[in-house]
């Protein structure tokens, strides 16, 4: 999956940074995998920074 997302950026990268990109995208995908790393949706994680913000005001 995280290489056809690659695929589809319209805006090529170098290889060797594509390449960094894709190991840090699969160690992550281990990391899930294995349950080391809490996974929080996205409409959450949007909701605490909104609310971040208003209290920085």
């Amino acid at each position: 999956m995280a290489e056809r997302l690659v695929e589809h950026v319209s805006t090529r990268v170098p290889p060797e940074i594509e390449a960094r990109q894709l190991a840090v995208v699969r160690r992550r995908i281990a990391e899930v995998e294995a349950g080391r790393v809490e996974v929080v949706p996205g409409e959450v994680v949007l909701r605490e920074v909104r609310e971040a913000i208003e209290r920085a005001k």
